[in-house]
């Protein structure tokens, strides 16, 4: 495949031997693109600077007679000039520009283009700037022509951020400085054809991520013409949009070091187990084959790029990718949406990709699997919304924080108040995503009223971060303690402020104290050394920074009111694993799940329990502290690295992807429903209760259906509404249920060929066989699993739904696997074959008519043989009326009577029901199993042996005469004869008994 060095050819590079050997700037002109002229005028405000201590390092892009006989001229009359040149044009000026940072020997590297014009102070304003960061800095000022040109009314223009940068480039090329060691460690530009124009936007982001910028607001010059077009996104293709953002999420720093940039592929549709979207693919293949016939590869070799699927027998690898939309970039986005590299061609990449919600567009939505809507509040994200699920796209609302409760916490969020727009705003979008993605059970529990197709998601440390080795404690005999978060935290802080006062007293200077974007300044000084800094915005250079800090202990106080607090995520568990610092945490709900006493220490929040574990901290003997910070890398290491979150990550999306492709089979509760078929007490069945189990934390709602003499599992209860059947009654119970409620998938342990049958029938998927990845001991691995096969089923589905009637056999055809663990999909017509062949014809007829589902309603209406008794409790009363005299009532009636508690039934179960009881009911769940009862013709009794309404009136006594009830008097109290109470429908039942 191509590489960058193959492009090169032959390079030629001429350097006077008078030439600066260790010049303190270098600036790196392209000479490539530009008039003769244009690139004079650079040059001559380049040799006027009034700093000197410079050299200049020209790329020249090709041959050009006119160009060489100037840039020799110019390097007669000054050393400083130092000349590159090619024998052939490259096309890409990422490419050129490296070229000149690798040949430069300066500290400090600028970059320009012909056209760009600079000011005679310019290099000495910039490098001032950079001299007064105290370190490695992005230097950036104002320039005239493109991003940071006024408006035509004077209005100030954008200002220069690392948050604004994520929305568009910010930074002329003609007003960077960058110094050589930042380049050196975070690579250079990107010389990939999908950034030809953006690559230099794509270095700034890729170092203000890791390291701070200093902002000159002084104007130093003007940018070449027309290189506002290049920063502004309106202007963009599509593809070009849609590529920047995708290639900009991908990890390429080990790739773009000056020790390998020249091996990069300029012309690959994959990055490093990283494969291009297939739609993306095909776009950006035409512009490489372009730009290989216009370099002189008319025809080109399948060697030269990246093979497309199929050719050379190579199979491409796939790439998920989400498109991550925003009000605006947060930090959190490299926290908890790390991309997942490919690991083989089964194993498709995670590459979620940021784009401000504003600058979303159709070809980003197509292009792109899913959206992901990251805390959006404004009515861009709904429009998103709609017009991805429009397009068949999976929509995720993700919640890292209690968005719905964040005014709670003041300002600067009291604007999100109930009733406000904000507000409004929020719970509308999260109403009508497929799922929502929380990271606390807190976050699960607010937002489960408005979507309860709530899915896990969690927070991620990449691996590279984490130390190979713990340092020793105490370096220089002083204990370094430090703390970090944003400002809402200064309440932690003043609760503990009295115990870090306490320690001060007892300790002295023994040990320090630095804390990073927390406010103490109004609060009593401590005694010894306390160090702040602002918070850093790059989250990249936030964890360097941390690794870099020497910390002894991390303080990590939180509160648990209000209430938004108890909704965080323990984050700041793995950032302490960064440090090697020991955490100490409060003893809240976020951190419940963390080994306090073995990996950390807890607190409760207050100020002698925090002196107390910090006094521990200090005191500890060096065995237990070092080995409490192994176990604690140990942990994270197994637990919240990216590796180990990968399951986590991609069962969430599946579990989306499962919830878009349910969409129309949606429950009233709003969630979609899987029978899981033949739960009962032997192994297979046990293990298809744990599937039950994981699905349900995923927003799925389990219908059980098993065997009632095989017992029933304790375990099961939790589901709500399981159905137990007796001998010979598991189809016709099926089929009652696939006739009233709208299933999604139908799941079992085996392969059943009348349950098969029935499936295809009502053109629900099948999906037979459970491994042990279902098992509750890996709940992530299993949900992957699960979903990823109930996921294969769907999309079966809809595939044969989709086609004539010869794809029957495709979609009920057993898939690649076990023959125990297969997915079996319902076909649109049935299979040709001897028995059942005519019955199946006649049901796929009747399906296609929509008759189906009617038809099977009213065969169960004629065959009610049933009285269901449905109780909130088993009182005295129900033994006494019913389950005493059960057998001669059903000999009476000449129909079984069933006792059961009103939480182990489900609507379904009423189609086979020709009455049911209701005594001494008393819940919401009685209430809407009355109407649900009405409405599928059953006659309902409410049975009652008290007089309910009044029986919490106290008892009369002497001192209280007539029950000495002070409220408004009621009707007089009387006893009930105990008969049952009839409430006959006005629905009459479509049967007529023959028996009482």
């Amino acid at each position: 495949m191509l590489r960058v060095a193959d492009l090169l050819g032959e390079v030629r590079v001429v350097r006077p031997e008078r030439a600066p050997a260790h010049p303190r700037v270098s600036v790196v002109v392209d000479a490539g693109g530009g008039p003769v002229e244009e690139l004079e005028k650079t040059l001559g405000d380049l040799l006027g600077q009034t700093f000197t201590d410079l050299e200049i390092v020209v790329v020249d892009d090709g041959p050009s007679e006119e160009l060489s006989r100037s840039l020799e001229s110019l390097q007669v009359r000054d050393d400083r000039l130092v000349r590159i040149q090619h024998d052939r044009s490259l096309g890409l000026p990422a490419v050129r520009f490296n070229e000149g940072i690798e040949a430069a020997r300066g500290r400090w590297i600028a970059f320009l283009s012909p056209g760009a014009r600079w000011e005679p102070t310019a290099l000495d304003s910039l490098l001032a700037a950079g001299e007064r960061a105290g370190g490695p800095c992005l230097v950036v000022a104002r320039t005239r022509g493109g991003e940071g040109e006024p408006g035509p009314s004077g209005s100030p223009p954008l200002p220069v951020s690392a948050l604004t940068l994520t929305f568009r480039n910010t930074v002329g090329r003609t007003g960077a400085l960058v110094e050589r060691s930042l380049l050196e460690r975070h690579g250079v530009f990107d010389g990939h054809i999908s950034l030809a124009r953006l690559f230099d936007w794509d270095l700034w982001l890729r170092l203000a991520q890791r390291a701070p910028l200093a902002v000159l607001e002084e104007c130093v010059g003007r940018e070449p013409q027309g290189a506002g077009a290049r920063s502004d996104p309106a202007r963009w293709t599509p593809a070009a949009r849609f590529g920047f953002r995708v290639v900009a999420a991908i990890p390429r720093d080990h790739e773009l070091t000056l020790q390998r940039w020249r091996d990069r592929r300029p012309l690959a549709t994959e990055f490093d187990g990283y494969p291009l979207p297939a739609g993306y693919r095909r776009e950006l293949e035409g512009t490489i084959d372009g730009w290989l016939r216009q370099h002189g590869h008319a025809d080109p070799r399948p060697e030269l790029r990246t093979p497309r699927d199929g050719e050379n027998g190579t199979e491409q690898r796939r790439t998920t990718t989400l498109l991550l939309a925003g009000d605006s970039y947060h930090p959190a986005l490299d926290l908890c949406f790390p991309p997942h590299p490919s690991t083989s061609p089964e194993s498709p990449a995670l590459l979620p990709c940021y784009e401000p919600v504003v600058q979303a567009t159709g070809e980003s939505v197509r292009w792109s699997d899913g959206v992901v809507l990251v805390r959006t509040v404004t009515e861009p994200g709904f429009r998103l919304l709609e017009s991805a699920q429009a397009e068949g796209r999976p929509v995720a609302y993700y919640l890292d924080d209690d968005l719905l409760n964040l005014h709670l916490l003041g300002p600067p969020w009291d604007g999100m108040g109930p009733g406000t727009d904000r507000d409004q705003e929020i719970r509308r979008q999260i109403a009508a995503a497929d799922a929502v993605w929380s990271t606390s059970p807190r976050i699960t529990e607010v937002v489960a009223a408005l979507n309860p197709r709530v899915v896990p998601h969690g927070g991620a440390i990449d691996e590279s971060y984490l130390p190979a080795a713990l340092r020793p404690r105490a370096r220089r005999g002083v204990l370094r303690i430090g703390a970090f978060g944003s400002g809402y935290q200064n309440l932690e802080f003043s609760m503990i402020w009295p115990a870090l006062q306490e320690l001060a007293g007892r300790f002295g200077r023994t040990f320090e104290l630095e804390l990073w974007g927390i406010d103490v300044a109004a609060l009593p000084p401590l005694g010894i050394p306390v160090k702040t800094r602002p918070y850093r915005f790059g989250y990249r250079g936030f964890l360097e920074d941390l690794a870099a800090a020497e910390f002894d202990v991390l303080l990590c106080p939180l509160l648990d009111e209000p209430a938004p607090r108890r909704a965080k995520a323990p984050s700041k568990y793995f950032h302490a694993a960064v440090a090697g610092a020991l955490g100490i945490f409060s003893d809240v709900a976020p951190f419940e799940e963390l080994p306090g006493g073995r990996t950390c220490l807890k607190a409760a929040n207050s100020p002698d329990a925090w002196l107390a574990a910090m006094a521990e901290a200090r005191s500890m003997p060096d065995e237990r502290f070092d080995g409490m910070r192994t176990a604690m890398l140990a942990d994270v290491k197994l637990n919240y690295t990216v590796s180990a979150r990968a399951d986590l990550h991609l069962a969430a999306w599946l579990a989306t992807e499962f919830h878009a492709r349910s969409r129309p089979r949606r429950g009233v509760d709003g969630r979609p429903s899987i029978v899981y078929f033949g739960c009962g007490s032997s192994e297979g069945d046990e293990e298809l209760l744990d599937a039950a189990t994981v699905a349900e934390g995923y927003g799925i709602r389990p219908l059980l259906v098993g065997d009632e003499r095989r017992g029933l599992p304790s375990r099961a209860a939790r589901f709500g509404y399981p159905r137990w059947l007796r001998d010979g009654e598991g189809m016709q119970a099926l089929e009652a249920l696939l006739a009233s409620e709208p299933v999604s998938l139908v799941h079992t342990t085996r392969s059943i060929a009348e349950l098969e049958s029935v499936c295809r029938r009502f053109a629900v998927p099948l999906v037979a066989g459970v491994g042990a990845e279902a098992r509750l001991s890996l709940p992530a691995h299993g949900a992957r699993e699960l979903f990823r096969r109930y996921v294969g089923a769907l999309a079966a589905t809809a595939e044969t739904k989709r086609g004539d009637g010869d794809v029957a056999g495709r979609g009920s055809a057993e898939q690649p696997g076990p023959a125990a663990d297969r997915l079996v999909a319902p076909a649109t017509a049935p299979e040709g074959g001897a028995a059942g062949t005519l019955r199946d014809r006649v049901s796929h007829e009747l399906h296609r008519a929509g008759l189906l589902k009617p038809l099977v309603k009213a065969r169960w209406a004629l065959r009610r043989k049933r009285v269901l008794v449905l109780f909130d409790t088993d009182v005295v009363s129900i033994d006494l009326y019913f389950r005493s005299v059960r057998g001669p009532l059903e000999r009476a009636t000449g129909r079984e009577w069933i006792l059961r508690n009103a939480a182990e039934v489900g609507p379904y179960d009423l189609h086979t029901a020709c009455a049911v009881f209701f005594p001494r009911a008393l819940s919401r769940r009685c209430v809407d199993l009355m109407a649900a009862a009405r409405r599928a013709g059953c006659l309902t009794i409410y049975d009652t042996d008290d007089n309910l309404l009044l029986i919490d009136q106290p008892i009369a006594t002497p001192a209280t005469p007539g029950g000495g009830c002070s409220a408004r008097p009621g009707p007089r109290s009387r006893r009930s004869s105990g008969g049952p109470t009839s409430s006959r429908s006005t629905r009459r039942p479509p049967y007529r008994s023959s028996s009482g």
